[in-house]
């Protein structure tokens, strides 16, 4: 994130949580120039501490390593939920007309790009940045074609999940210039809302927002086909061919440890 004192990062880390075990996190942030990486601090805490944190959002201070009394550098703020098992895939072509240009007199121009932000499981009034598409450069009609998106990445597989969608214009400078936002959510455009007026505090924008094509793909998980009642006939076969081992050599694939350890195939 370019020339932000205050970025929210939308990059996710997939991590299974065990609660009997402490699973040590480290979280180190640098600032990228053009030559060099300057370290801005380091925060250490565990999973399980996150996990118990109301709201599941733990707040923590950077600090630089290895330095005695060293001052707060910054606040560094994460987030955990439950990820679903929802594999749906979401396709969707967008684009916004009559957009009201933010460039000013003396230089800028309007490159507009949309942030997708969905509410939280635990509050519903809070809401987390999930994705930011590439700006259209010089344009006040942008379109965005061939969005593809997993359904547990954006709403976490709730289509009733609140949505909102922000435009603004990039800037390098990291202050990008806000049009507006709507807010909607996967079922309400299923049932053919494709279409939606920009606000910015409330107070109507100029600028439509639409969507081309929308299509949700179902890729239903094997517990799905389990529960709706498949019959599923499984035959088990293992190679014993000479060429993998005895099962008493240590180096081969179907060795039996006498501790009871799983061998490659098991």
């Amino acid at each position: 994130i370019e020339n932000n004192l205050n970025p929210d990062f939308v990059t996710y880390f997939m991590l299974d949580y065990y609660f009997e075990k402490e699973q040590r996190i480290k979280v180190e942030v640098y600032d990228v120039d053009i030559t060099e990486l300057e370290h801005i601090g380091n925060f250490e805490t565990n999973l399980g501490e996150i996990m118990s944190s109301v709201g599941t959002t733990l707040i923590g201070d950077l600090y630089l390593p290895n330095k005695k009394k060293s001052k707060s550098r910054g606040k560094i703020i994460l987030r955990a939920e439950k990820v679903s098992s929802c594999n749906d895939i979401v396709y969707f072509n967008i684009k916004a007309q009559g957009l009201k240009s933010n460039k000013g007199w003396l230089c800028g121009k309007d490159d507009p790009f949309f942030y997708i932000e969905k509410a939280r499981t635990e509050n519903v009034d809070e809401f987390l940045k999930v994705y930011q598409s590439e700006p259209r450069r010089s344009t006040l009609d942008p379109v965005w074609m061939h969005q593809r998106h997993q359904a547990k990445d954006i709403v976490n597989g709730d289509y009733n999940c609140p949505l909102r969608f922000k435009i603004y214009s990039w800037r390098n400078s990291g202050y990008h210039k806000f049009y507006g936002e709507f807010q909607t959510t996967l079922a309400q455009i299923v049932k053919g809302e494709k279409e939606y007026n920009l606000f910015k505090n409330e107070d109507m924008q100029p600028g439509v927002v639409s969507f081309e094509s929308f299509v949700i793909e179902e890729r239903p998980s094997f517990f799905d086909f389990l529960h709706s009642g498949w019959k599923i006939n499984l035959i088990v076969a293992v190679d014993f061919t000479a060429s993998n081992g005895e099962v008493t050599d240590p180096k081969s694939l179907h060795f039996i440890s006498p501790q009871g350890l799983p061998n490659d195939y098991q």
